[in-house]
């Protein structure tokens, strides 16, 4: 499945950082943890909410995924007096992504004030996540539809339509797109890891219900006990989803010209990895980087990788993508001839070599029989 990372919410100063950091480093190559931290001035110092010593020690570590969700009336505040947002802005630059927890309990701000904030951090250079409820539906609505494709890569949602209280959807919704632009999307309410097993696959048919984009999921109070973040709660839910990736489809690498081939197969009810598909045609991808970054974590999380190739064609960029499924234990299975292909790794433990697209989606892999 596509699931970029695992959003951890909550630890506070009787939480030892380095303990963060060894599990950051322990699940590095699995589903990784992001530790998000509540940035609230009223309640700083308290059960879930960090000092600025403790935040300042965090930091200090520079872990690979970090997110500060700014909770409460007063940071907002800030953010719109112009006299204290520039050092706050400063502060929040530190950390990978910013969440916006805005009007979330009651509407403390005006509609106009949630836009100022959301396009001041923006303009800022921060990277978003959108608190998406009742609420803030429409600002948010409003401020993306005024983002051209490149802005909207600095955008991700995360749908908690029960606004931090812990309380699970019937029914959770698919990922939002701005026009034909998907956003990536996070999921919240009631997660912990005594829920995992049976929201998780509920979650990923929602989020890949047209197509395998990433996502994220989102937890707090299933992580604590008894109001303490608890670290083997945690390790629980990173084990989990480790042991559970691999579920993601099949990822399809081959020129950008046989693109059809694999939205065709996918139309028919194969399982599909490949996000490029999507944006195979000249000037429809917004960020390269952020795309390459994408097709690694999807062959990671990948069941299989079919490498397509036709006789006058050289590879370029499907090499790489058939390295990286090798190097993460992904069987590939090669269709056709390539004089791109070396003889070294066609001789690879999980290197399959089939007749026609339909085996290569279909047979079972080696290590799999």
């Amino acid at each position: 499945m596509p699931l970029t990372f695992v959003s951890l919410t909550g630890a506070d100063d009787k939480v030892k950082p380095a303990a963060l950091a060894a599990l950051s480093a322990r699940y590095a190559k699995a589903v990784p943890p992001e530790w998000a931290i509540l940035y609230c001035h009223e309640k700083e110092g308290t059960a879930r909410y960090p000092s600025l010593a403790w935040r300042e020690s965090f930091l200090e570590l520079s872990l690979p995924f970090t997110a500060a969700h700014l909770c409460g009336p007063q940071v907002f505040r800030d953010i719109l007096d112009p006299a204290t947002a520039e050092p706050l802005i400063a502060d929040l630059s530190r950390y990978g992504r910013v969440q916006l927890n805005i009007n979330a309990r009651r509407p403390e701000f005006t509609e106009e004030e949630v836009l100022v904030v959301y396009r001041t951090l923006h303009q800022a250079g921060l990277h978003l996540i959108l608190q998406h409820h009742d609420n803030s539906r429409r600002p948010i609505e409003k401020f993306l539809s005024t983002l051209d494709a490149a802005s909207l890569s600095r955008i991700d949602l995360l749908h908690d339509e029960s606004k931090g209280t812990g309380t699970a959807p019937e029914q959770w919704p698919p990922i939002s797109t701005v026009g034909p632009v998907p956003l990536r999307c996070g999921y919240a309410g009631g997660l912990g890891p005594a829920v995992l097993e049976e929201e998780l696959p509920r979650i990923n048919e929602s989020a890949t219900a047209w197509r395998d984009w990433p996502y994220f999921i989102d937890m707090e109070s299933g992580i604590r006990t008894e109001n303490e973040f608890d670290l083997a709660k945690v390790e629980a839910v990173l084990e989990f989803v480790a042991t559970n990736k691999g579920s993601g489809g099949i990822y399809f690498a081959s020129k950008v010209v046989h693109a059809h081939r694999w939205q065709a197969l996918r139309a028919a009810g194969v399982k599909t990895a490949s996000s490029w598909i999507d944006e195979a045609g000249e000037g429809e991808t917004a960020d390269y980087a952020e795309l390459s970054e994408r097709c690694l974590r999807e062959i990671k999380d990948a069941s299989r990788l079919v490498l397509y190739c036709e006789s006058h064609e050289i590879l370029k960029g499907a090499i790489l993508e058939a390295g990286a499924a090798l190097m993460a234990e992904i069987p590939v299975f090669l269709v056709g001839e390539c004089a791109s292909l070396s003889r070294v790794f066609r001789g690879h433990r999980l290197w399959h070599e089939c007749a026609s697209i339909e085996d290569a989606i279909s047979i079972p892999a080696r290590h799999q029989q």
